[in-house]
């Protein structure tokens, strides 16, 4: 695979969730696993599949996706935004302890990321039983 056919399944999958038609979204993103290996370019996708099942109500199978952007592409640019996206699944699962884990791992992985702000208050809201 190459750069401009990962662009352009990217693409696809953006405009079918522009357009509402998450389930081809998630059909384009799974071709892309399909065709290669994993490279800094899957770490766009995982973000894009977690919008696209939470979106349809499945955040289980979101965080699942978030899990495994955090494992294969720990340095990533976009690793402190997919630790604070699980932060969020984990809560509207119900998970707190699971939640405080994620945002105390950006705070601590990730220290310079502007999401570190959200996450420090995520923690107190649900130390205090905020939720």
């Amino acid at each position: 695979r190459t750069c401009p056919e990962g662009l352009s399944a990217y693409a696809d999958a953006e405009l079918h969730q522009i357009q509402a038609k998450r389930h081809k979204a998630l059909d384009s993103i799974h071709s892309f696993y399909r065709q290669s290996e994993p490279d800094g370019m899957t770490a766009y996708f995982y973000i894009k599949e977690s919008e696209l099942l939470d979106e349809i109500g499945e955040p289980g199978r979101s965080l699942a996706a978030l899990d495994s952007c955090l494992k294969q592409f720990p340095q990533h640019t976009l690793a402190d935004k997919a630790c604070y996206m699980a932060g969020k699944r984990a809560e509207k699962l119900g998970k707190q302890d699971k939640a405080v884990y994620y945002y105390e791992k950006l705070i601590t992985d990730y220290p310079h990321s502007h999401f570190g702000d959200n996450a420090r208050q995520r923690i107190r809201s649900l130390e205090e039983g905020k939720g």
